[in-house]
């Protein structure tokens, strides 16, 4: 492979990782696993703004991308849990830090955006 072909591959994987963790349900998703809502139904009360079509989309997704992993214990009545694996820790870790620059940043982004507005007239 040349360096043009891995520069492009390289570009794919940060973009498909941006789309994972750019879509609103996951970060929501991640917010009730870690308050321990890890029943669909558990979560689906959670987040009561998500349809369960796309809670259950969103938890494949997840899972498909090593996220969260999903237990079923082969039970009747089914019963099935969903857990953040050690790749979702890592970026719950990495949210986490840009919610914490984004908490101390925003009166400066802010105020740029003003500033930017006020020129821009």
């Amino acid at each position: 492979m040349n360096l043009e072909q891995q520069k492009i591959d390289n570009q794919q994987k940060v973009e498909d990782v941006i789309a994972l963790v750019s879509d609103k349900w996951v970060v929501e998703i991640l917010r009730a696993l870690r308050a321990g809502q890890n029943r669909h139904g558990a979560m689906q009360r959670y987040i009561p703004e998500i349809t369960k079509k796309m809670l259950t989309q969103t938890l494949r997704r997840m899972e498909r991308n090593g996220i969260i992993t999903r237990v079923d214990y082969q039970e009747s009545p089914p019963r099935v849990e969903y857990f953040i694996t050690p790749i979702g820790d890592g970026l719950i870790t990495r949210l986490t830090m840009m919610c914490e620059w984004s908490k101390a940043n925003f009166e400066a982004v802010e105020q740029s955006r003003n500033d930017y507005d006020a020129n821009q007239t």
